[in-house]
Formats: structure tokens, C-alpha cells, sequence
């Protein structure tokens, strides 16, 4: 209600449940949960695809007899699993449970997620008299202002843009702007 009403009144105790809220609503949607499903897929097919080119460099070296040494990997950049481990956790994906498993890794961040959330500047945009917003069936959507896309937007980029609509009438854009302000402005019908 105060989002809508005066935005102005917004305490520092209000923004920060407002992004505990945010963070709810875009992790656990079913557009969230299938998009990180296909972004996990993808860069699954990506690595797959790398390591098969190493390995065809690496046996094409061994069979014209070049000595390859192994590279210097200290413990902390070793792999935290093997190509196998992924695979079978990216084909686990395709289930309910994977999906389900997936989204509820992403509540380990909560915390750093709603920080970053708090230092955004949000626009209240009012829709002009007689007209309303259409929004999607996704409630919150977080895009690359560089590429205006979803894909490899973060709330923690410098480029994150996120929208949320707060009722018919009333569309909220947040976005990183100097110190997070709050501002509101009336669209005109053009």
C-alpha cells in the first residue's frame, strides 16, 4: 500500500522485507524454475561440447607423440565435481524433484540477494489516467539492461533491471542509480 500511495514512506525496515518478498517471488516461480532449467541445460551442452574438443586435442597431441604436461591446478580451482556428476545432475533436471532440488539451492543466497536488492533505486510508474498496465503470467522479471535479456542477468550486476507490477494501475522498475532512491513518475497515454 505504500508503494502505491506515497512511496516516500518507504522505511529502511519496509525495503528490506520488501526484498525478502522480491527474492520469494522470483525464485519460486514456474518461469524462474524452467528458464534456470534450460540456462543449466545449455551450459551443460557447452561443456560437454569443450570437453570433447580437449579431448580430441589431447589424443590427437598423445598420437603424434607430444609430450603434454598436466596443467598447475592448485586444490581450491580443482572441479568441485566431474563432467559425469554434472550430466547426471543436469538430466536430473527434467524431474520434479530436480526442478524442485534446483529452485531450493537458490535459498542458500537469499540473504546477499535481498542486500543487493536493497541497494536498488525503484521507479513507480503509474499508469496514465484510464489506462492500466498488462503484465505476464511471470510476476517479477529481471533483465540485462546491456542486452535487455534474461539470459546472464543477476541481481548483482551492474546492469540489473528488474520490474514487478504492484497493481493495475502501478509498475515498479528497480534498478542500481547512484544511492537507492525512490521515485515516482505519472506516463502519459504515448
Amino acid at each position: 500500500k505504500k508503494l502505491v500511495r506515497d512511496p516516500t514512506l518507504i522505511t529502511q525496515a519496509d525495503w528490506v522485507t520488501i526484498s525478502y518478498y522480491l527474492f520469494n517471488m522470483y525464485v519460486r516461480t514456474p518461469a524462474f524454475i524452467e528458464s534456470m532449467k534450460q540456462n543449466f541445460q545449455k551450459m551443460t551442452e557447452e561443456l560437454n561440447q569443450m570437453a570433447c574438443r580437449m579431448m580430441s586435442a589431447l589424443q590427437k597431441a598423445r598420437g603424434e607423440g607430444k609430450n603434454i604436461p598436466a596443467p598447475d591446478i592448485s586444490p581450491s580451482d580443482s572441479p568441485r565435481c566431474t563432467m559425469d556428476e554434472w550430466n547426471k545432475w543436469a538430466e536430473g533436471l527434467e524431474t520434479e524433484q530436480g526442478r524442485l532440488d534446483m529452485a531450493a539451492a537458490f535459498y542458500s543466497n537469499m540473504i546477499d540477494v535481498a542486500q543487493y536488492i536493497q541497494r536498488m533505486s525503484l521507479f513507480i510508474l503509474n499508469a496514465p489516467s484510464g489506462l492500466f498496465f498488462i503484465t505476464t503470467d511471470t510476476p517479477l522479471i529481471l533483465l540485462s539492461m546491456s542486452s535487455d535479456s534474461t539470459l546472464g542477468a543477476g541481481w548483482g550486476n551492474a546492469d540489473a533491471f528488474a520490474i514487478y507490477p504492484l497493481d493495475p494501475k502501478h509498475f515498479m522498475a528497480m534498478f542500481y542509480a547512484g544511492p537507492a532512491t525512490i521515485r515516482g513518475k505519472t506516463l502519459s497515454a504515448d
